[in-house]
Parts: C-alpha cells; sequence; structure tokens
C-alpha cells in the first residue's frame, strides 16, 4: 500500500517525537543516543530550525491519516568540516519507519523522495550514515544507489570504576 508522503507540519511535532523515541530505542538504528528530556528539547529544536530553513527537509509518510515514518535530511552543502568541497551534496540524517510498515515502500518512497528534492537543489550526491550491523537498512539504501564509501572505526574503553 503505498504512503502519502509530504512535508512535515508543525502539529504533527509530538508524534514525530515519538517517531524519533523509537528510532533512538532501536539498537538496529541508533546505539549511541540517550533518549531524555535534554536531548528532546535539543531534537526538537533542530528540528524546528530545519523546518524553518525549508520545510521540505522534514517528510513525512502518512497511511490511511497515521504517520507511519519520516525522514530528515539536509539541503545540499558544498563544505565538509569548514572546508569547500568540489561540489554540493546532501545528506539523509533520520530514516524511520514504524516496524509494522517496513518491507511495504514506505522508506523507499521517502528516500526517493528526498533524492529526487535535493538533486532538485543541485546536490551532486546524497550521503547518510549507516550501522555496519544494520545490514536491511544496507541493503534498502543500495538498492537506490547508494554505495560503500567511508568507514568509521571505534574502539571502544571500558570502565574500570
Amino acid at each position: 500500500m503505498p504512503a502519502t508522503i509530504r512535508p512535515f507540519r508543525l502539529k504533527a511535532i509530538q508524534r514525530l517525537e515519538k517517531l524519533h523515541t523509537a528510532l533512538c530505542l532501536d539498537p538496529d538504528v541508533e546505539e549511541d543516543i540517550i533518549v531524555d528530556e535534554e536531548n528532546t528539547k535539543k531534537w526538537r529544536k533542530q528540528l524546528l530550525d530545519f523546518h524553518k530553513e525549508d520545510k521540505n527537509q522534514i517528510l513525512i509518510a502518512e497511511i490511511n491519516g497515521e504517520i507511519v515514518g519520516y525522514i530528515l535530511f539536509y539541503n545540499p552543502i558544498n563544505e565538509r568540516f569548514g572546508f569547500k568541497t568540489k561540489h554540493c551534496f546532501g545528506g539523509i540524517i533520520e530514516l524511520y519507519v514504524m516496524p509494522e510498515f517496513r518491507r511495504k515502500g514506505v522508506a523507499s518512497q521517502l528516500i526517493q523522495r528526498c533524492v529526487d528534492y535535493l538533486k532538485s537543489k543541485g546536490a551532486i550526491d546524497v550521503r547518510v550514515d549507516v550501522l555496519m550491523h544494520n545490514k536491511k537498512a544496507m541493503n534498502l539504501y543500495q538498492k537506490h544507489g547508494f554505495k560503500d564509501r567511508v568507514a568509521i572505526l571505534r574502539k571502544s574503553y571500558k570502565s574500570t570504576k
């Protein structure tokens, strides 16, 4: 069943906040962000800033009037870590679809709409960070033409307290 994809409206912020919390609590999607009041306020501010800049940077997926997923992305930029780059690129920050609506094409619809929008704004490529163990997300993005480009390696130290 195809979803309706549209820009986020401010009146749906509480529903989107619940989806964001679910994203943060899903170990396949996120492993570092703490869900607490401080982070929720920061996320809400970030969301409002993106919406103020360009309401199309937050797209929601609806089925039968229910928000079942969303994608948050940044518009094309031509700098990385403060240095100018050779071309403009956009980036997906968050993509989340409720578990009961996965594998139904909702995420694909969100990605395609995001990519189309970023191309229309001058992006030469679109970037996304995905946890290496999240094979479903890796496969989804690869299905849409994304290629492995960077690996982030981490060495953890356990506290000896």
